[in-house]
């Protein structure tokens, strides 16, 4: 019980979680039984494409959500290609990609003087992480708590973005 255990293909277009064809006695639904969508529907409120897995994370999970998983697997790559990049404005775009020319363009416009460089950049870059994270070292996390001391705070306060390695 609970390893996967692949179930076939499921019709999601009814809107509700599988209710029989589990591996369990007379068909339940077992945890770990796992369907692929055939039709694409709307589970627990999410929406769920053709070749998405959904997966019972209980024994005799019913229709409550809490009790299955799904796997969004047609998520796909978008190359840049010319009908997505921009080349003469940049602006708050959020369907073309700015070229790497237009950009230094812009920066070199706007930032005064011109002559962006790596140096510029890493300081610009540094200048807007500082202080977000702090590494502090090594960390033994076998007594399952969370640092209390050796921060960056005063007396060795624990403070927002301190980090440990465990």
């Amino acid at each position: 019980m609970g390893k996967l255990d692949y179930r076939g293909a499921y019709d999601a277009s009814g809107d509700a979680f599988p209710s029989s064809g589990g591996s369990g006695d007379g068909g339940a639904v077992l945890k770990g039984d796992m369907w692929v969508v055939s039709v694409a529907g709307t589970l627990g409120g999410n929406n769920i494409q053709v070749g998405d897995f959904v997966i019972a994370e209980t024994d005799t999970p019913g229709q409550t959500a809490a009790n299955w998983s799904s796997l969004n697997t047609n998520i796909s790559y978008v190359p840049e290609n010319a009908g997505n990049k921009e080349n003469t404005t940049l602006d708050e775009s959020v369907t073309k990609y700015p070229t790497n020319r237009l950009i230094k363009e812009y920066v070199d416009a706007n930032v005064g003087g011109g002559g962006v460089t790596e140096a510029w950049v890493n300081t610009q870059i540094d200048s807007k992480v500082a202080g977000l994270l702090d590494y502090r070292g090594a960390y033994d996390a076998s007594g399952d708590a969370f640092p209390s001391s050796g921060g960056s705070g005063d007396g060795g306060a624990v403070l927002k973005g301190d980090m440990w390695v465990v």
